[in-house]
Parts: C-alpha cells; structure tokens; sequence
C-alpha cells in the first residue's frame, strides 16, 4: 500500500530562555523521528508526556514548521513549500484536539463549526453544506437539530464528537488525533474509540493517533511509533509489540498498563 504521509528524520528545535538575563538555549522537542502512515491504517504515536508528541502533531499539521527533515504528504513534499502547496495540503490534512472544551468556539452554533471547514476548503452549495453538516451530525451519534446549539450545552464526550465531526466533514486525507479521549472518563473513552473505529473503517481513514496510553492504542492502531525525548526509539505492528518490545523504554510503557507483566527478551 502507499504512505499518505513519510517522515523522515524530523527535527523541530526551540530557542528558549530559563531566566531573563540567561543566554537562549535550544531545546529539542523532536530530534529525529522517522516514520510512515500507510492508506487507510492508523499508526499510533505513544511515550510520555513531554516526549515530542503534540509537537509531532503540530509538525504534520503544519502548523509549526519542522527545523529539519523531510516530510512528504500525499506525495508532496511539505518542509520547504510555497504557500500555495501548503495552503493546498492543508486543505487535506485534519486534526482533533484533546481537549473537547477549549478545541470548539463557544461563540460558534455547532452547525457553523462543522460547516466552516466546508466553507474554506469546498465548493458546495449553502444547500449542500448544510446537508452536509446534518449527515455529520448523524455519522457522529448526534441530531441534526443539535445543529443549532453552543458548544456549552453538550458535554466533554458530546463535544468531542462535533470535533470529530468537523475533521471528518470534508473527507480529509490524513487526520491527526491528539490525545482525543484522555480529558474524558473511562467510560465515554470507549464510546469516543468505539466511534472512531467505526469511523475508520467506513471512510478507509488514514490516521496519526497520538496517546501516552498504550491500553488505548491498542484498540486502535495498526501500527505504533514508541517516542522518547524527541526520537523514535521502537516501531512495530501492534501486537508484535505488546508481545515482544525490543527496547526498555517501550517494556517501562507497557509494565505501566494496570495488570500487565511484560516478558522481556
């Protein structure tokens, strides 16, 4: 199968400073990570907090640029583009926050939340949007008559589902999940996978699903990347890893687990 996205040996660097006389000192957020996300799979990113994921994240969004390294998505290459091609890939490319209360305008009618990302990257009718938007509404466990309401009238599992919804609506290439279920309980946590392995599988998503709890990704991915203070220290296919972790750092995840002992090699 074809990789929607290749990294390869990406770096995003910091100029940060521990006091106001100090002199700049570079930190290293990500210090070369290499990776691949086949069509229609969906690769998890795990390590703790602290270890370069969401700035993973906002590297393949293209929100923040990388410092170095190469990253290509949908067969085109992203560090060192023009604006058109990134004003092009971006239309491609989605992301849902991890936190559900701050990711949605408060302001917004969730109706025009979903919609705003048809209004940018599509060419659909005011008709066809608002079709559009209910159908999402459905896909996501919601009415269409919700559409109507404010983001504070759901709750954290309800909301997060409009933030799936809004990534979903226009048939993206690629979405990067970003701790999507870690500021909700256990319970609607199962809900909200159980809904985006549905998802999956009905759109052939290809996804980037970050999590420090590898439990959750197992449910989840195909594949996993092992990060740790900025690079990749393990990937493999899911239960190969579960059942052989190659390094240390991956064995001290997985002992994490409540229950689990870990068989090292």
């Amino acid at each position: 199968m074809n990789a929607v996205v290749s990294a390869t040996d990406i770096k995003r660097f910091y100029k940060v400073r521990k006091g106001f006389l100090s002199a700049p000192m570079e930190l290293k957020a990500l210090n070369g990570a290499s990776f691949s996300v086949e069509a229609g799979k969906t690769l998890a990113v795990v390590g703790e907090s602290g270890c370069g994921k969401s700035t993973l994240a906002r590297v393949l969004t293209m929100i923040e640029p990388a410092t170095d390294g190469a990253l290509v998505i949908d067969g085109k290459t992203v560090t060192g583009a023009d604006a058109e091609t990134l004003a092009s890939l971006r239309s491609t490319v989605q992301i849902v926050f991890q936190n559900p209360y701050g990711s949605l305008n408060p302001r917004q009618k969730i109706g025009d939340i979903i919609e705003e990302p048809l209004i940018i990257n599509t060419t659909l009718s005011e008709a066809e949007r608002k079709a559009k938007v209910a159908d999402m509404l459905r896909e996501v466990g919601l009415r269409p008559e919700h559409s109507g309401r404010y983001p504070h009238m759901f709750s954290g599992g309800q909301r997060q589902r409009i933030a799936i919804g809004r990534a979903l609506a226009t048939r993206p290439d690629f979405v990067v999940a970003d701790e999507p279920v870690s500021a909700l309980d256990v319970t609607i946590q199962a809900q909200i996978l159980e809904l985006m392995r549905e998802l999956g599988r009905e759109y052939g998503l290809t996804m980037l699903f970050i999590s420090h709890d590898l439990a959750v990704v197992r449910q989840l991915a195909d594949r996993i990347v092992v990060l740790h203070r900025g690079k990749v220290v393990e990937q493999a296919n899911t239960e190969d890893l579960f059942a052989r972790p190659q390094q240390a750092y991956t064995q001290q995840l997985l002992q994490s687990i409540p229950g689990r002992a870990v068989r090292t090699l």
